[in-house]
């Protein structure tokens, strides 16, 4: 097993964010129950695994942030609990929780966090109270991210109304692949990554089913007039296709190349085969998921991802001198 990996997909949530998703009436994530963070566990699963440093997130709480009260609590209540963290133990660097969709909330935590307390970039949701990234409402954030050049992990959480639930499917198991595609496939027709360059975007699972469904968006795009609230016009002319065309596919497909992809959840070849012929192995960090996957699961993870046809130098690429060169303060 490699050496020193940097885990840029790892979850803690601290005990008095669980007490605090409790008293809202919240007893999981994505149809799974809250795990219990023990540092001396969690500490002991990093040296196992030959991982030097995990990049911890919170992961899906987008319903408990309904109201701006609750959201900024529960954001500044995990945020002093990473920073902590981070400081007394150099084996954890942290993303920001955001009071998302509150705006100006949002904004002044992101300041408190990175500039008072240290920590490395911000989670986004998919979507928080059915607002996705790419929204306009959120430009003001986009606009500040770009400003730092931040580092932006977005992670799934469940849309405000899962079309999957008759199916009694636990969340995590479809939505949060098909929501992080939502949100990357907004990202991108909102012309985030040409209008913000300088903000880096890690998208959790491989990018859910968008590595799949590339060639479906650049040729829809291409033969669609896409407007930004989401509705496709009458097809294009003849006489607008062409070199029209060509510039859209161009756009996209450079838009999908500026997104990393991280490998939680998706070792076995297909997935990141696919990311790696649209975005190229620099663009592949190592992701566990952590403590949502563990155990024999991550022992299969780590036997898919051992299987992969990669160089050496490939693998460390994306086990980690990619997330290096994200991050430099892990050096």
């Amino acid at each position: 097993m490699p050496h020193q990996r940097i885990d840029v997909h790892h979850h803690i949530l601290p005990p008095p964010v669980v007490a605090s998703f409790r008293e809202l009436g919240f007893e999981g994530v994505g149809g799974v129950p809250f795990p219990e963070f023990d540092l001396a566990q969690t500490l002991e699963m990093l040296a196992g695994r030959s991982i030097a440093r995990a990049v911890v997130s919170l992961g899906d709480v987008g319903p408990t942030f309904a109201r701006a009260n609750d959201a900024v609590r529960i954001s500044r209540q995990y945020n002093d609990f990473m920073a902590d963290l981070q400081r007394n133990h150099p084996q954890f660097a942290a993303f920001a929780t955001l009071p998302l969709p509150h705006l100006d909330e949002s904004l002044a935590e992101l300041t408190r966090a990175c500039d008072e307390l240290g920590l490395h970039g911000v989670m986004l949701l998919s979507s928080s109270e059915g607002i996705y990234p790419g929204d306009p409402r959120l430009d003001p954030l986009l606009e500040e991210l770009d400003r730092r050049a931040a580092m932006v992990f977005v992670h799934p959480g469940l849309p405000p109304a899962a079309p999957g639930s008759q199916l009694r499917l636990p969340g995590f198991l479809l939505e949060f692949a098909f929501e992080t595609t939502r949100a990357a496939t907004n990202l991108l027709l909102s012309n985030v990554p040409e209008r913000f360059p300088r903000i880096r975007f890690v998208l959790a699972h491989a990018g859910g089913t968008l590595p799949y469904l590339a060639s479906r968006l650049i040729l829809g795009q291409t033969n669609l007039e896409v407007l930004q609230n989401g509705r496709a016009a009458a097809p294009l002319s003849d006489d607008q296709l062409g070199h029209n065309a060509l510039d859209r596919a161009a756009k996209l497909r450079a838009g999908l190349r500026s997104f990393y992809y991280d490998t939680a959840l998706s070792t076995v070849p297909g997935p990141l085969q696919l990311v790696h012929d649209l975005a190229g192995t620099e663009h592949l960090v190592f992701g566990t998921d952590f403590p949502f996957v563990r155990g024999a699961a991550l022992d299969v993870a780590e036997q898919f991802f051992a299987g992969q046809n990669l160089t050496a130098a490939q693998r460390e690429q994306i086990t980690r001198s990619n997330a290096l060169s994200l991050f430099p303060r892990l050096a």
